[in-house]
């Protein structure tokens, strides 16, 4: 071979190199919004709402449930007193 076929191969090589690269790299970035929407359907939001407002209710119980401990020990005290 001579030192021009050899330049040639070694360039299209390269341009194989650079293009197999970019191909690979836009298929990495390729978007899927189409298959995984970003935005939450209402139906999804009205779920969350709920699990939330059932953490929120169980939370309010338990706070009152504690409250009415601290009272009884309150009047435990003041009765001792």
């Amino acid at each position: 071979m001579t030192a021009s076929a050899t330049n040639t191969v070694r360039r299209l090589l390269f341009a194989g190199a650079i293009s197999i690269t970019a191909a690979l790299s836009m298929a990495a970035c390729e978007n899927t919004a189409s298959d995984d929407p970003a935005v939450e359907s209402e139906e999804m939001g009205d779920e969350e709402d709920s699990m939330d407002e059932d953490m929120d209710e169980d939370m309010e119980e338990g706070m009152d449930e504690d409250m009415e401990e601290m009272d009884e020990d309150m009047e435990e005290m003041d009765d001792d007193s």
